[in-house]
């Protein structure tokens, strides 16, 4: 019991680092220091997201809790399953789910990274083989508003 006690401490206190970018209740949380951009993830990180995570079996699901969409998998509208690219809400929408897992102000200690590199609990495995995968590199450097390396 007193572990789960610290545990519910430990995450109440990243919380609390974090800061809401907006008054909106649906609003992901981005802690101090991130500066990921809606133009940078547009061009880069929304196509390697939904090649590398977007998978129907994966989190191309409404119902898994970090959901993407991605073409061949979830789309706003069914009819342009298969087409690409995406279309700018569903752009903007996987921004917006994918913000609520850069929950630490470190890069590589954000959920995002440390499930995509299998050190979190990932039941797909690890989506990149470190956080030196060089497109593992390009998440880091978005959300640390950099050019990719």
């Amino acid at each position: 019991m007193p572990r789960k006690i610290l545990i519910m401490h430990v995450i109440f206190l990243t919380l609390l680092a974090c800061q809401v970018e907006s008054p909106h209740a649906t609003t992901p949380l981005v802690c101090p220091g991130l500066a990921p951009t809606l133009p940078q993830f547009t061009q880069q990180i929304s196509p390697l997201l939904e090649k590398r995570c977007g998978d129907a079996l994966c989190h191309g699901r409404p119902e898994r809790p970090y959901a993407l969409y991605a073409a061949g998998a979830r789309r706003l509208d069914p009819a342009t399953l298969w087409k690409a690219p995406l279309t700018g809400e569903e752009v903007k929408a996987n921004y917006a789910s994918t913000l609520g897992f850069l929950d630490n102000p470190y890069p590589r200690q954000t959920t995002l990274v440390l499930k995509a590199v299998g050190l979190l609990g990932h039941k797909g495995g690890s989506v990149f083989a470190a956080p030196s995968d060089p497109e593992c590199q390009a998440v880091i450097a978005w959300m640390l508003g950099q050019e990719a390396p």
